[in-house]
């Protein structure tokens, strides 16, 4: 019964967000979403998943990683930005697994746009994702960026 409510909700913030555009299309997607989480068990829920989201093609390193990362950006548009190019130059600085890319391409296709994440793991997604959806104008780095030059430990979660 949560789990229904929870999407009710997401379906009433698609609906009263005027920046996302094919609001249909982004439902649809949702929808089929939820049926893989449905579907899915708590053995799988962890493994690595390949899924078509709205005209791309996703992989990532988890059902649960792919769910937070389509609602926070493809659902709450934290990414939105206020431009007036067609085309705009775009630096996306800590790309993860390329879920920003997309949605930049889904709302500018002819942006340009340079990624860095300097996690390996996250970065062969990203990289996966690019090539997987044939994205052009693109650019992506294994590093990370600072204010110093120098070498990091990367600590993960």
């Amino acid at each position: 019964m949560l789990r229904e409510f929870r999407f009710v909700l997401m379906l009433l913030r698609v609906f009263r967000n005027p920046a996302i555009c094919n609001k249909h299309a982004l439902i649809w997607s949702l929808f089929r979403l939820e049926i893989l989480i449905l579907f899915s068990n708590s053995k799988n829920s962890d493994k690595a998943v390949c899924f078509p989201f709205l005209s791309f093609q996703i992989e990532a390193p988890s059902v649960t990683c792919l769910k937070f990362l389509i609602d926070e950006i493809f659902v709450e548009t934290i990414y939105e930005l206020s431009v007036s190019s067609k085309a705009p130059l775009i630096f996306d600085c800590g790309g993860n697994i390329g879920l920003s890319v997309l949605y930049f391409k889904y709302r500018w296709p002819k942006s340009r746009i340079l990624v860095f994440e300097p996690d390996p793991d996250n970065f062969n997604y990203l990289k996966k994702n690019i090539e997987n959806n044939k994205f052009e104008n693109l650019t992506i780095y294994n590093t990370a960026l600072g204010d110093s030059l120098g070498t990091i430990t990367l600590h993960k979660g």
